[in-house]
């Protein structure tokens, strides 16, 4: 019997290897939390679906709170980062309504 990519090397690991195996599946990527039970990951509201009016503005003080230049701009950015938060949490979300 014949191997089901060829002979030699002209089929091997094409089809009856892991690229054929891939072929005939559907990847997909499986996150979960690895260390402690009782720590959970939460994703910021601003940022859950469907995204707040804030949300691109959340994420930008993000990234500055942790890659900004100076200090300043990093403190400056965290409190823009706390200040979206509360204000998220006080008023229950500014997700628009149809």
């Amino acid at each position: 019997s014949l191997p089901f990519g060829g002979v030699k090397h002209s089929g091997f690991g094409r089809f009856g290897g892991v690229e054929g195996l891939r072929a005939c599946c559907l990847v997909k990527s499986v996150v979960e939390d690895r260390w402690w039970p009782l720590i959970k990951t939460k994703i910021p509201k601003p940022i859950q679906y469907p995204v707040a009016e804030n949300g691109f503005e959340f994420q930008e003080s993000l990234v500055e709170a942790l890659y900004g230049l100076s200090i300043w701009d990093r403190l400056q950015a965290l409190v823009n980062v706390l200040k979206m938060l509360t204000e998220q949490n006080s008023t229950g979300g500014n997700k628009k309504e149809k």
